[in-house]
């Protein structure tokens, strides 16, 4: 099974949150393990605004994870960009002042470039796609 790898659980992972080991279990058991550049991001944040990290080691923090964990870093094409973009209006409710969680948006996007079908890792859990 592959596995695409959210910033939220990378975030969760470092931060040994309740659900760190059956996030790492996943990853470990998984066949091929993917993340991309905009998850590492969102991971730096999660840990900065939640754990009070300083940039430079909540980035260094989310990328050494990947690097160490064989996590192949996918690049997020315009194409991808845009179909998260065509999810996100697509998902806006009339009348609704929250916006919807393009974090998520784009991991789907990224996931839906494959022919093979992923497991999303979120911070949750794993959903699969």
């Amino acid at each position: 099974m592959m596995v695409f790898v959210s910033g939220a659980a990378i975030a969760e992972i470092l931060a040994g949150g309740p659900q760190a080991p059956d996030l790492t279990a996943a990853i470990e058991t998984a066949k091929k393990v993917f993340t991309s550049s905009p998850a590492i991001y969102q991971a730096a944040t999660i840990l900065m605004d939640r754990h009070g990290l300083n940039a430079k080691m909540a980035m260094h923090g989310a990328e050494s994870f990947v690097r160490l964990a064989g996590i192949k870093v996918l690049p997020a094409t315009d194409r991808v960009f845009f179909d998260a973009l065509v999810a996100r209006e697509q998902q806006r409710r009339p009348g609704s002042n929250e916006p919807p969680d393009d974090n998520a948006l784009l991991d789907e996007a990224m996931c839906q470039q494959f022919r093979v079908p992923m497991r999303l890792l979120t911070a949750n859990g794993s959903v699969g796609l």
